[in-house]
C-alpha cells in the first residue's frame, strides 16, 4: 500500500482516537453531573428532614402551651410527617428523573460516537477499496502493455503466478478491445 494511503489511514485513526477521547471526557462530565444531582437531592432531603423535625418540635411546644394533648396533638404531628414524606418522595422522584435524563443523554452521546467511528471506518474501507481498485487497474494496464509488447518473460509470468496459457488468454481477451 502506498505511503500516501498510510497517511489517510493514520488520519482516520487519529479521528477515531479523538472521538474516543471526547467520549471519555463526556463520560466524566456526565458522572460529575450525576454526582451534583445526588448531592443536591441529599441536601434537599436533609433540609426537609430538619424542617420537619423543627416543625414537629414547634408544634409540640405550641400544643403544650395551649394545653392540647392526646389525639389532637398526635394528629397534627402525623400531618407534618405525611407532608414530609410527600416532599421526600417528590424529591427522590425528581432526582431519579434527572439521573435518568443524564443516563439517556450519555447513552445517546456514546451511541453517536460509535456511529461516527463506524462511519469513519466505512469511509476508510471504501477509500481503501477504491485505492486498491485503482492500483489493480494500473497493474492490469501495465501487465497488458507487457503482454501486448510480448516482453513479459516466463520468469516474470511465474513470479506473478501466470502460466503462458493465462498470458495468451489475457492477450486474446484484450486484443479484441
Amino acid at each position: 500500500m502506498a505511503a500516501s494511503y498510510k497517511n489517510v489511514e493514520e488520519a482516520y485513526k487519529r479521528k477515531n482516537n479523538a472521538i474516543d477521547q471526547l467520549t471519555g471526557a463526556n463520560s466524566a462530565a456526565y458522572e460529575a453531573n450525576r454526582e451534583d444531582i445526588r448531592d443536591s437531592a441529599a441536601a434537599t432531603l436533609r433540609d426537609l428532614y430538619l424542617q420537619n423535625e423543627r416543625a414537629k418540635e414547634a408544634l409540640k411546644q405550641k400544643n403544650k402551651a395551649a394545653g392540647i394533648t392526646g389525639g389532637a396533638a398526635e394528629s397534627a404531628s402525623v400531618a407534618l410527617d405525611a407532608n414530609y414524606n410527600t416532599n421526600r418522595t417528590n424529591t427522590m422522584i425528581e432526582r431519579d428523573k434527572q439521573l435518568s435524563e443524564v443516563n439517556i443523554a450519555q447513552n445517546k452521546a456514546a451511541a453517536q460516537a460509535e456511529i461516527d467511528k463506524a462511519q469513519n471506518n466505512i469511509e476508510l474501507e471504501s477509500g481503501r477499496l477504491s485505492f486498491d481498485q485503482d492500483e489493480n487497474t494500473q497493474r492490469r494496464s501495465e501487465l497488458w502493455e507487457l503482454v501486448r509488447a510480448g516482453s513479459i518473460s516466463q520468469e516474470i509470468a511465474d513470479e506473478l503466478g501466470f502460466t503462458q496459457d493465462t498470458l495468451r488468454m489475457i492477450y486474446n481477451r484484450y486484443k479484441e478491445d
